[in-house]
C-alpha cells in the first residue's frame, strides 16, 4: 500500500530564487498576463488597476498554496448537499452498499472487515516474541492477495465486564464494595482519558472473499467480522 507523504513534510526542490518549479511556472504565467496588460492598456492608472488582480492571484498561487485551497473548497461545495437519491457521496467514497457484513464497492466488489483480538506483546519472553514475529512474517509471506491492517482508538467500554462480574458475585454483602469499584474504574478512565486500541484487517475481494477470510482466520486466529 502506497503511503502519501504529508504536504508539509514533502521535500520540494528549489529551482531558482528559492522557488520550486511549480512556483516558477505560476510566476511566469501571471507575469506574462501582467506584462500583456501593461502593453495593451493605455493609461498608467488603468494598467495598475488591471494588473492588481492577477498580481494578487499570482501571489496566492506562488506563496500561499491557493491551488490546494481552491481544490478543497471545490470538494466541499460539491459534496456538502446530498439528496436522498443523489449518488455523489456514494461515488466519492466508492461504496455502493453494506450487505451481509460486507462492504460492497461501486465496482460490485466486496470488502471484509475483520476485528482482530490482540495480545500483549510486551509481557512475552524473548523466545515468545521471536516466535510471534516469525509467525506473523510467515503469514504475510503466504498471502497471495492484498490486505490492509488498520489501528483505531476507541473509548474503553466496561459495561459487559462489570455486568459479568456482578453476576459472579456470590455474596450480596459486597454490593457496596462493587459499586465503589465500578465508580473508581469509570473515574479513572474518564480522568486519565484511557483509550483502547482496536485492530482491523481489511480484505478486498480478489478471487473468493470467503476463501480469503478463511485463510486469514486460520493463520491469525481470533478474528471476528465487524459489520
Amino acid at each position: 500500500m502506497a503511503y502519501e507523504i504529508p504536504q508539509q513534510l514533502a521535500y520540494k526542490e528549489k529551482i531558482m530564487f528559492g522557488l520550486t518549479f511549480k512556483q516558477l511556472l505560476y510566476a511566469f504565467l501571471f507575469g506574462s498576463i501582467i506584462l500583456l496588460i501593461f502593453r495593451r492598456a493605455e493609461s498608467l492608472s488603468l494598467k495598475i488597476i488591471l494588473s492588481m488582480f492577477p498580481s494578487l492571484l499570482g501571489l496566492g498561487f506562488i506563496f500561499f498554496n491557493l491551488e490546494e485551497k481552491i481544490k478543497n473548497y471545490y470538494i466541499f461545495f460539491k459534496f456538502r448537499e446530498l439528496k436522498s437519491k443523489d449518488s455523489k457521496l456514494r461515488d466519492f467514497f466508492g461504496i455502493k452498499d453494506i450487505k451481509d457484513n460486507f462492504i460492497v464497492t461501486s465496482k460490485n466488489k466486496r470488502i471484509a472487515v475483520l476485528k482482530v483480538s490482540t495480545i500483549n506483546f510486551s509481557i512475552k519472553s524473548d523466545k515468545e516474541k521471536e516466535a510471534i514475529i516469525k509467525s506473523f512474517q510467515k503469514f504475510l509471506n503466504s498471502l497471495d492477495f492484498p490486505i490492509q491492517i488498520l489501528m483505531n482508538t476507541e473509548s474503553v467500554e466496561l459495561d459487559d465486564y462489570l455486568n459479568s462480574l456482578k453476576l459472579r458475585m456470590a455474596n450480596p454483602k459486597f454490593g457496596d464494595l462493587f459499586e465503589e469499584y465500578k465508580n473508581h474504574l469509570h473515574h479513572t478512565i474518564k480522568t486519565n482519558k484511557i483509550m483502547n486500541r482496536v485492530f482491523y484487517v481489511i480484505i478486498p475481494e480478489e478471487i473468493d472473499i470467503g476463501i480469503q477470510i478463511n485463510i486469514c482466520m486460520e493463520r491469525l486466529g481470533g478474528l471476528n467480522i465487524k459489520s
